[in-house]
């Protein structure tokens, strides 16, 4: 198997996309900060936005070179019918989470 060192050129992005939430990973932030130490691959981050109301998980994203945020409705019954988010998840509050992302992006760029 080659490294992605060996790859290089090849690769348009390392990409958190796993089978389920990115931000569920408690390491991701550190995972994003040691890729960028070793490669230089730009780091993208497809996520379904539910976390990023914490703080933490913000800034555990914030190194990312590329964030995809994924919210597939603005209406609390249709979120919660759609996705069947879990219980303790409120819609307005993935918003604002959204929003203060976004916010902290375009101060950082």
């Amino acid at each position: 198997m080659r490294s992605v060192k060996e790859l290089g050129g090849r690769i348009d992005y390392i990409t958190f996309v796993p089978d389920g939430e990115p931000l569920l990973d408690g390491g991701i932030g550190l995972e994003i900060e040691r890729i960028k130490m070793e490669v230089d691959i730009p780091v993208a981050v497809i996520t379904n936005s539910s976390l990023l109301f914490l703080e933490e998980c913000r800034r555990d994203v914030s190194e990312a070179d590329l964030m995809s945020l994924k919210v597939d409705a603005i209406n609390e019954g249709l979120w919660k019918m759609v996705n069947r988010p879990h219980p303790e998840l409120k819609l307005d509050e993935v918003l604002h989470g959204v929003a203060e992302f976004s916010r902290g992006a375009k101060e950082n760029s």
